[in-house]
């Protein structure tokens, strides 16, 4: 097969997004394909991007982004005269259907359950919700009606579309990434670790609360979205205990996890947690972690057999400073639990396996 060229498109996420860029973009490369990446500029990561990556402008607010960045896109990747558009945000569904009435290939890449998410953003009247939420089903229902390709991130999301196009890939960790362990702490404590988004509904509060007293310290590499929040927390007695490292370049994270004793993951109960398949749960397997989870019981199925996870109700604090507790008193139990969540994503649930669907996605799209 001639080569071909993939354009790559987000106006929300960083050109550095871990499925975006690390894992999907580098397929790409791989197939010995063209790319083109347009994304958002990365705060997290100081390093220019490669020639192949286009940085969006940064745009003064989310109505402005979510007005303008799609028809700047749309300019954008009709300037690269691609075989294949692949977009990663629900805004730019118009741009995607735009792009399919041209005769180009579009592939939508879902990464969560978008009406349900809706009701969840805080920033949105609580009367607009219900609104958005329904046209987005039925903007996701042109989306699969129209577009080549549907990809989503787990079989939850991927039963709101067609099968006959419709692709699984899941955001399985790159086993390529892990560092060397180094548990060995000068002062004893547990070191606890989180990544990611840092708000009330991911648990960070709940985490503090319950590290308070307790011979651990915690590590959090990830950003704020609410100041004020932020604000409170760093007047907590358990923010004594913290390490705030902010956004911080992928590389860093993963050298953080290398020498963290075990990961947290406490979202509270919501429309769209119990059925996520978060990237850091499994990152904390790969980095051979065991992990202190919300006690979801979609998780608990999926995953209770791996045995990396201690579940609680992330809602009920004694039950987490008692896991927390454990783990300090069993640190040799720990380790083995971690092992037992390495061997099931180097078993069953890496990228290497993944990323074969994602090939066979591309291929199918030019019959031989």
């Amino acid at each position: 097969m001639e080569q071909k060229h993939v354009v790559h498109m987000s106006s929300v996420h960083p050109w550095d997004d871990v499925r975006i860029y690390h894992k999907e973009a580098q397929t790409v490369l791989e197939m010995g394909w063209l790319l083109t990446l347009i994304a958002r500029f990365s705060a997290a990561n100081n390093e220019a991007p490669p020639t192949y990556v286009r940085i969006l402008p940064e745009f003064p607010s989310r109505l402005v982004r979510v007005l303008f960045g799609p028809i700047l896109l749309f300019f954008m990747a009709l300037k690269a005269k691609a075989d294949v558009y692949h977009f990663h945000d629900p805004e730019l569904i118009p741009l995607g259907l735009i792009l399919r009435a041209l005769g180009k290939n579009v592939i939508y890449d879902v990464h969560e359950n978008v009406p349900a998410d809706i009701l969840t953003k805080g920033y949105l009247p609580h009367g607009f919700r219900k609104g958005l939420s329904v046209a987005a089903v039925a903007a996701e229902w042109l989306a699969g009606t129209c577009l080549t390709r549907i990809v989503c991130v787990n079989q939850e999301i991927a039963e709101r579309f067609p099968p006959s196009k419709t692709v699984i890939i899941e955001n399985a960790p790159i086993l390529e990434e892990g560092r060397s362990r180094c548990t060995d702490h000068a002062n004893g404590k547990l070191k606890l670790i989180y990544t990611g988004i840092c708000s009330q509904e991911r648990g960070i509060d709940i985490m503090l609360d319950a590290i308070v007293g307790l011979e651990c310290e915690l590590t959090i590499a990830g950003s704020f979205r609410d100041e004020e929040f932020r604000k409170r927390l760093s007047e907590h007695a358990g923010w004594r205990q913290v390490t705030y490292l902010g956004q911080i370049p992928r590389s860093a994270v993963l050298e953080e996890m290398a020498t963290a004793d075990a990961g947290l993951i406490l979202f509270r109960p919501g429309l769209n947690h119990s059925g996520s398949r978060p990237n850091k749960l499994f990152e904390y397997m790969a980095a051979e972690l065991p992990i202190i989870a919300s006690d979801f019981g979609e998780w608990r199925k999926l995953y209770g057999d791996w045995g990396a996870c201690f579940f609680v109700d992330p809602e009920n604090i004694q039950q987490v400073r008692d896991a927390i507790a454990y783990l300090i008193a069993h640190r040799e139990l720990g380790r083995e639990r971690g092992k037992c969540g390495l061997r099931a994503v180097q078993q069953t649930y890496n990228w290497s396996l993944e990323k074969k669907k994602l090939v066979r996605c591309y291929l199918g799209i030019f019959p031989p």
